[in-house]
Parts: structure tokens; C-alpha cells; sequence
């Protein structure tokens, strides 16, 4: 599926903070899960992506899965790899294996330091997000 962002507002034109039922009308069949155990809020897994909703049922966040193509103002911008999605904006920093981008209210992948750039894999998934997102995440 093909994924039109523009970063920390909206994704295929469902925008961030959406309910839950105008997200599943726009992407179709889902399953609900707790990602983790301890979540009051449930997930929906579409197979292609994971929503996240806040406690009010709006949209907060994406995970985009590799079988999918992203667009950022009309630019592929993933599949990539760790190290190439880190060049998309000036602030991504390290938290925990993931990578973060307040500007674009993105995580993806860390590059692992030890591995060539040639020989480093796609990134299993990136993440967008409403801005304010990732705050509590650079900022502890």
C-alpha cells in the first residue's frame, strides 16, 4: 500500500487525531490487540500497519510495515535503510534502539553502529506521529 505522510499531520489524508471509526473506514479490516500488556488502549493491526489511538480513540501514531511504499511530499522515502531514513531530517536521535526525529514526529530503526551501510538491512517499520508524540521519549 502506498502511504502519503506529511509529517506530524496527517497520513493518506486521515489527519492525526481522527476517531478510531474514520480510521478503520479509510483502511479497511483490523484486528484489535494490546501491543503491550499493560496498555488501557487497544491497537489496530491491518497487516500492512499498526494504529495507535490515545485514551480518547484519536489517531496518535502509525507503524508502516517494509511491504509498503511511503511518500513524503511526493518523495519515496521508504523502504530504506536505518542509516538513509536518518538523513530525511537533522534531528534524529538514539533512544533505545530507535531513532527519532521530533521535526518529522518519526521513529524508525537505529543503524547498528557495527554493521557496513552496504551490508546494513531495510527497516522493519517507521512510525509517524501527532506532533508532540515522541516528546516525552527525548525529553526523559
Amino acid at each position: 500500500m502506498r502511504f502519503d505522510i506529511v509529517p506530524a499531520v496527517s497520513v493518506n489524508n486521515i489527519p492525526f487525531g481522527a476517531s478510531r471509526e474514520e480510521v478503520r473506514n479509510a483502511l479497511g479490516e483490523y484486528e484489535e490487540f494490546k501491543k503491550d500488556e499493560d496498555d488501557k488502549v487497544t491497537t489496530d493491526d491491518f497487516d500492512f500497519c499498526h494504529v495507535f489511538y490515545d485514551d480518547e480513540n484519536r489517531f496518535e501514531a502509525i507503524e508502516i510495515f517494509e511491504e509498503n511504499t511511503v511518500y513524503i511530499n511526493g518523495r519515496l522515502v521508504y523502504p530504506a535503510k536505518p542509516s538513509e531514513l536518518c538523513k530525511l531530517a537533522d534531528d534524529f536521535e538514539e533512544d533505545y534502539g530507535t531513532n527519532i526525529s521530533l521535526s518529522l514526529s518519526m521513529g524508525t530503526d537505529a543503524p547498528d553502529e557495527d554493521e557496513d551501510e552496504e551490508d546494513e538491512e531495510i527497516a522493519e517499520s517507521v512510525v509517524f506521529a501527532k506532533k508532540g508524540y515522541y516528546d516525552e521519549f527525548l525529553l526523559d
